[in-house]
């Protein structure tokens, strides 16, 4: 069984109202904004409804998944929300950082130990996360994220300084 099965991982289709939000998150001051506050307001929504329900996913209509690693540096375990793009039966995740300056850690912690955990719906599974780094790969999961999100190439544009880091997620061998 596929992680997107398991998990019980849909895509809704956003509402006028949602499309909207989501082109102003793409804006530069909408980004610089959603990346200091959104996560830690859907960290809040998705504990309390134990990884049922976001905020984003009800403003955007975008599902975020709840991705948990170990942390390179103290060992910790760290729970990020993020949006993941469906391929092939696993999801994928970009380090955008919102477009944002700076790598996001968990792409980080993602590469110095690729064993984590995704939360969806109630569900969690365990995932080894291999980086995408062949080029055309990388690119047809970018084409699908911006088609997912148009945000996605907007965010991706603006950091010209760094590439975005790609991970494919797919359960792990139990």
């Amino acid at each position: 069984m596929s992680l997107i099965d398991t998990l019980g991982y849909r895509r809704p289709t956003p509402s006028a109202l949602q499309r909207l939000v989501q082109r102003a998150a793409a804006t530069t001051p909408g980004a610089w904004l959603l990346a200091r506050v959104l996560h830690r307001l859907d960290r809040v929504a998705l504990a309390v409804s134990r990884d049922g329900w976001s905020i984003t996913t009800a403003l955007s209509g975008l599902p975020i998944i709840v991705l948990t690693t170990t942390a390179a540096r103290s060992g910790r375990a760290r729970e990020v929300p993020l949006m993941a793009v469906p391929l092939d039966g696993g999801l994928a995740v970009l380090g955008t950082n919102f477009g944002q300056h700076d790598e996001p850690a968990w792409t980080r912690d993602l590469a110095a130990n690729p064993q984590a955990a995704v939360a969806y719906g109630g569900r969690r599974v365990g995932v080894v996360a291999r980086e995408v780094t062949p080029p055309a790969e990388r690119a047809a999961i970018l084409d699908r994220a911006t088609a997912m999100y148009a945000g996605m190439a907007r965010y991706a544009g603006r950091l010209g300084h760094r590439s975005v880091r790609v991970f494919l997620l797919e359960a792990a061998p139990r």
